[in-house]
């Protein structure tokens, strides 16, 4: 049995949009899609993410194909500005994270090297919180305006997301302290000397 070509399977699914001839291409093509997707991205899961988003946008613009040139180079061309689009969208999102926790340690004088640990205590609302009063210098009247609730709410979750990070940076510092041998709590002072 002679193997279609991937031209003329993707030249079917066009006209018909029948499944058959586009679960080929699908097979065709998985396998090398994940292992490319894998070498750039460096994420097995981010690969399967970015060739499944290859073959909805190849169906998405299906008449966009041009049935007289080869289907693998518009597929590779498909999934490398995908696996780029996920490459800067992560670089985005590590800058943003570096910036708050740089923001928290500037204003907690917390080393940045323990930022992580320590934000493990904060919720996700908590963190968003901090971030728009810290790094972003919003007011408590912004901030309630964004989360679309009162001024005394925005500004009492603020408080509490600060008292809970405080309260880990002093658990941290005091925890320290006893690593090395000092004490936090001040010697008796005699008045007898």
């Amino acid at each position: 049995m002679k193997k279609i070509p991937d031209e003329e399977l993707m030249k079917q699914f066009v006209r018909t949009l029948k499944e058959a001839p586009f679960d080929e291409l699908v097979s065709r093509y998985i396998g090398k899609g994940i292992e490319t997707a894998s070498a750039m991205l460096n994420s097995r899961t981010d690969a399967e993410d970015a060739v499944q988003e290859t073959f909805l946008r190849i169906i998405r613009s299906r008449e966009t194909y041009n049935p007289s040139r080869p289907f693998a180079p518009w597929f590779f061309t498909i999934l490398k500005n995908i696996c780029w689009d996920i490459h800067a969208a992560d670089k985005k999102e590590r800058e943003k994270k570096l910036r708050e926790q740089n923001a928290i340690s500037e204003d907690t004088g917390l080393s940045p090297d323990k930022g992580d640990e320590i934000l493990e205590v904060l919720s996700d609302p908590e963190k968003r919180i901090l971030s728009m009063k810290i790094v972003h210098g919003l007011s408590i009247h912004e901030i309630a305006r964004i989360l679309n609730c009162s001024y005394d709410a925005a500004k009492k979750r603020c408080q509490r997301a600060m008292a809970k990070l405080r309260a880990k940076i002093n658990h941290e510092d005091t925890k320290a302290q006893r690593k090395i041998g000092l004490s936090k709590q001040p010697k008796a002072r005699t008045y007898n000397d």
